[in-house]
């Protein structure tokens, strides 16, 4: 790539050997168990805004995994859970540099972890759905990692009181929570469906909770724990093949704030982000070809 007076070139070839290995048992009719070892592969990179001739490294996750899957109660109830630990090699971290972004690893890092999802059958028409899941994730080895400076004076050259300096200075994240990670996650969920002569009309409502989570790898800018409450509303004329349908749905009834992305930007701003969606709701006209 070409800058002023030279010719920055840099060139690298990745190759890794993945797998996956599992392995199940059938304990009776309705409940199996299982165990996975896996290994996945993200490919290293060149950063081109600016450009750097040494390549960020490939990202190597190791994955190991117990559960089990199960139907019971006549196949009313279905029950799935798990337990697992994911173990990262130089996972790629997208810092941020002013304008740019910047592809770094973090050279060691593990989540671990356990969910539980389920489905029940309540009534011929009524089914509960439920989640549950808790992560606990550390970088244990970050030393490359970068904060902003908080700016406590009227220097011009770095703006008025508040906000960042100019420019990023070195951090050690290692022992910090891993970005976008939440610790607890659960959601619940109801679909009623009622068959008519005058059709068939379907109800299905859902809240999900997120425990909240660090944006940054200094993890001093957190998601605070939200809930998400979504709900609709369908109908379905009668008639032959059931064509045609219309439906009314609403997101986010209860208008939660909460932010989709959040970054730390140098400079007397502070930080940048974006806002979760509003409170939306709609009307659609639904046609089986």
């Amino acid at each position: 790539m070409p800058v002023p007076g030279a010719t920055v070139m840099g060139q690298e070839k990745f190759t890794k050997v993945t797998y996956k290995a599992s392995l199940d048992h059938k304990i009776n009719d309705d409940v199996m168990i299982y165990a996975s070892q896996s290994r996945g592969y993200k490919s290293g990179l060149y950063n081109t805004l600016p450009f750097l001739p040494t390549a960020a490294k490939p990202e190597v996750l190791d994955a190991s995994e117990v559960g089990f899957k199960s139907e019971l109660l006549e196949k009313r109830l279905r029950l799935n859970g798990a337990i697992f630990y994911y173990d990262f090699k130089n996972a790629q971290f997208q810092q941020f540099d002013g304008p740019t972004v910047t592809i770094i690893n973090a050279p060691s890092a593990r989540i671990y972890g356990a969910e539980l999802e389920g489905q029940a059958a309540v009534t011929d028409g009524l089914v509960l759905r439920f989640s549950g899941g808790y992560l606990n994730s550390k970088y244990r080895d970050f030393p490359n990692a970068q904060t902003p400076v908080i700016n406590t004076n009227n220097n011009p050259a770095t703006g008025p009181v508040g906000g960042y300096q100019y420019g990023y200075q070195p951090f050690d994240a290692s022992g910090n929570d891993m970005v976008r990670v939440p610790k607890w996650t659960f959601s619940l969920g109801a679909n009623y469906n009622l068959e008519t002569e005058h059709g068939t009309f379907n109800f299905d409502a859902s809240w999900a909770f997120n425990d909240g989570f660090a944006w940054d790898a200094d993890n001093e800018l957190r998601q605070p724990s939200y809930s998400i409450v979504d709900a609709q509303m369908k109908y379905t004329f009668p008639g032959e093949g059931q064509r045609f349908a219309i439906r009314l749905w609403a997101k986010n009834l209860t208008k939660e704030k909460y932010y989709v992305a959040q970054i730390q930007s140098d400079g007397p701003r502070g930080s940048s982000a974006m806002p979760g969606a509003p409170r939306s709701y709609g009307f659609d006209w639904l046609l089986k070809l």
